[in-house]
């Protein structure tokens, strides 16, 4: 047998291969099994972050921080206000003494005593710890924004979490109405091939086809489980959440670049908190001067022996007080130097993170507004892309039908409209997210934008 007659041989034993009738059912697809999604309490977006608010656990951590600082203005104020000790003293001594006056021994000590005294110290003047309240209530004006940086932050992860929830359940039912729509074609040409109409090859193309999409649909719903795990630890919840979409954000701001620097720079938190850094290292540094300012106190005590005096002391009352006027003249202590170098340090350091805070705030607010705009155009040509590619499916599944071209074309215009599709879903998302980023960058409370 020539070389000839041998791939005539081979190539009709293919073809016979390709014609054989074998049913779609005869081979199992896929041993996997597509997961169900979980049953969960459906939540929107703003009861998630009132959950956030309430539950979450970096919240009450901020929360406590405020408490801490309230407690350092009440220990700040303290040393401005009166202090009030009582004491009471008792002295054992090994003997008493004496001593002979005119021929007549007389107690000169007892050999006990006891005496309570009540002593009260009131700062007059005391400069270092006038500045020292004011960079306390600083201090805690300074707690309460990071506080509230912290919300916002946690309120763009939830969100963040929210829409890729809603993002992969949009994403499963892409691929579940592919399912669907190949295993249709599948079964048509399972029908054409056992009634010798139609080839194996065109049956096997759907097969993989099918496999391919179960596939990205498995995977599709473990995103929505982590999405979902992620809401619940978040929101502290015992169940997984079920998001539900429905709200819309707040319009866009049509504005000047000027107009919307002017805004975040009003309202932006993390600028609030580096001016208040600033102010808080400029107190501090004050305060340490302050030390070279002298201090006045008044103090004043009342003492009452208990026990009985010795016979010479008997005479005297048992009550008595004294007030007094202290002045503290510092002379020289070498470590206030010290604290002042660190100080001034410090503070400069405080001013020129503030300068690099309200770049870094102007360059993300101009990148977040671009980022937003270029996600509004993807998306646009987005969808142009995924109803090009609608219209190709339709007419390809219509010339399949009537013989005119092959699966192959079918499969390749299938796959192009569903990657398109999913483009579509992710392209929504994108815009979604830099919008949020956008708001977040102007410092508005996240809250209020959602409607």
């Amino acid at each position: 047998m020539n070389l000839i007659n041998m791939k005539r041989l081979v190539f009709v034993a293919f073809f016979a291969c390709l014609t054989l009738p074998i049913s779609v059912e005869a081979r199992s697809l896929t041993s996997v099994a597509v997961p169900a999604i979980a049953p969960g309490e459906s939540l929107t977006l703003p009861q998630a972050f009132e959950l956030a608010k309430q539950r979450n656990l970096t919240i009450q951590q901020s929360r406590a921080e405020i408490e801490a600082a309230r407690g350092r203005l009440k220990t700040s104020w303290g040393g401005l206000l009166p202090t009030v000790d009582g004491s009471l003293n008792y002295i054992l001594y090994d003997h008493a003494e004496s001593s002979v006056v005119n021929g007549q021994s007389i107690e000169t000590r007892a050999r006990h005593d006891l005496d309570a005294a009540i002593s009260a110290n009131l700062p007059l003047v005391s400069a270092q710890q006038w500045v020292g309240v004011s960079s306390s209530k600083k201090s805690l004006e300074l707690s309460r924004l990071n506080a509230e940086q912290v919300r916002q932050e946690l309120l763009f992860t939830v969100a963040s979490a929210f829409y890729q929830a809603i993002s992969a359940r949009s994403t499963i039912k892409v691929y579940e109405s592919q399912l669907e729509a190949i295993r249709h074609h599948m079964e048509m040409a399972d029908f054409r091939h056992r009634h010798g109409v139609g080839t194996r090859l065109d049956v096997t193309r759907y097969q993989s086809e099918f496999v391919a999409t179960r596939d990205s649909l498995i995977q599709a719903h473990y995103s929505l489980e982590n999405a979902r795990d992620t809401l619940k630890t978040l929101l502290c919840m015992d169940t997984l959440p079920l998001p539900e979409e429905g709200e819309t954000l707040e319009k866009f701001p049509e504005t000047s670049e000027e107009e919307t620097l002017a805004g975040a720079k009003e309202h932006r938190f993390d600028l609030k908190i580096a001016k208040r850094n600033l102010e808080v290292a400029e107190k501090q540094h004050l305060a340490n001067y302050m030390q070279f300012v002298p201090t006045l106190g008044a103090s004043w005590q009342w003492n009452y022996q208990l026990s009985d005096p010795a016979e010479s002391n008997s005479g005297i009352e048992r009550s008595r007080w004294y007030a007094g006027l202290v002045l503290s003249i510092p002379l020289f202590d070498y470590t206030t130097y010290g604290d002042l170098q660190q100080t001034r340090a410090a503070t400069r350091s405080a001013r020129l993170a503030q300068q690099e805070t309200l770049d870094n705030a102007e360059l993300e607010v101009r990148q977040t507004e671009r980022n937003y705009r270029e996600a509004v155009d993807r998306l646009r040509m987005s969808e142009e892309k995924a109803d090009i590619s609608e219209e190709s499916l339709k007419l390809a599944e219509t010339y399949y039908e009537n013989g005119t071209v092959s699966s192959l074309d079918v499969v390749d215009a299938r796959n192009t409209h569903q990657n398109n599709r999913i483009d579509l879903v992710l392209k929504r998302l994108e815009k979604q997210l830099t919008k949020l980023e956008f708001f977040k960058a102007m410092g508005k409370d996240l809250q209020s934008v959602v409607k």
